[in-house]
């Protein structure tokens, strides 16, 4: 299961499998043009090495990774201005 988070032109992504499911959603909205972050501390992959691998791979070539209290904070922020 995962469910996303669209801010303006952003997209949070966070759920089960990071390696599978979570990690093509980002990749695909992220082919979309969308500003994606994956909340790394609401996903969970089948191996820890594999979720981290997943993230690693993530946020070199396609978005941003942050926790969730970052992501958190940034929402905040963009409400202000």
């Amino acid at each position: 299961m995962t469910a996303t988070i669209a801010v303006s032109l952003s997209v949070g992504s966070q759920g089960a499998v990071t390696n599978i499911c979570c990690e093509s959603s980002a990749r695909e909205a992220a082919e979309l043009e969308y500003k994606v972050i994956m909340v790394s501390d609401a996903l969970s992959g089948q191996a820890h090495g594999l979720h981290e691998a997943s993230l690693a791979t993530f946020y070199r070539i396609f978005g941003d990774v942050r926790p969730a209290g970052e992501v958190m904070t940034l929402l905040v922020q963009g409400t202000r201005t």
